[in-house]
Formats: C-alpha cells, sequence, structure tokens
C-alpha cells in the first residue's frame, strides 16, 4: 500500500528532511505532494554551488541554497512549484 502525504507551503528544506527520514526509517511507501514553498534553491548532493548558482545574487535576494541528501540536478522552487516525491 502506498503511503500519502499532502501538504501545502511546507518549507522545502523540511520537506526535504521529512523524505529523508521517511526513505531511511521505513520500508513502506511513500508519495509526498508539496503545493508551495518559499523561493530557494536545491541542489543535489554532488552538485557544486559555485558551478550552478550566482552566490552573491541568493545572498543579496536573501534566496537560501540547500543541498538534498540525495543525487540530481539543480532546481529553483517557489510558491508556484508543485512537488512529487515517490
Amino acid at each position: 500500500m502506498l503511503n500519502f502525504i499532502h501538504t501545502k507551503k511546507l518549507n522545502i528544506y523540511k520537506q526535504l528532511k521529512l523524505e529523508e527520514a521517511l526513505l531511511k526509517n521505513f520500508d513502506k511507501p511513500f508519495c509526498i505532494i508539496n503545493e508551495g514553498s518559499s523561493s530557494s534553491v536545491i541542489l543535489g548532493i554532488s552538485n557544486n554551488i559555485s558551478d550552478l548558482v550566482e552566490i552573491e545574487k541568493a545572498k543579496e535576494d536573501k534566496i537560501p541554497i540547500i543541498k538534498r541528501f540525495t543525487a540530481g540536478g539543480c532546481v529553483f522552487v517557489d510558491k508556484n512549484t508543485i512537488f512529487a516525491t515517490f
């Protein structure tokens, strides 16, 4: 059975920590849907921040830069982003 979690406007950092905890501590499958988050830049674990992000511009605009515990590319998220995690 697929366990379903649906949130709205959950902070992306909290969402990533939730995903990590579920994947590391449960054998059951989860689907997480999150509708919107504050503006942030998300990088995969092996991404080099300085290669992908204009760090000074992000600081100037107060946009958090977050590394997730899994691999993947670099993405910008905001209030219009719908996240789906399986």
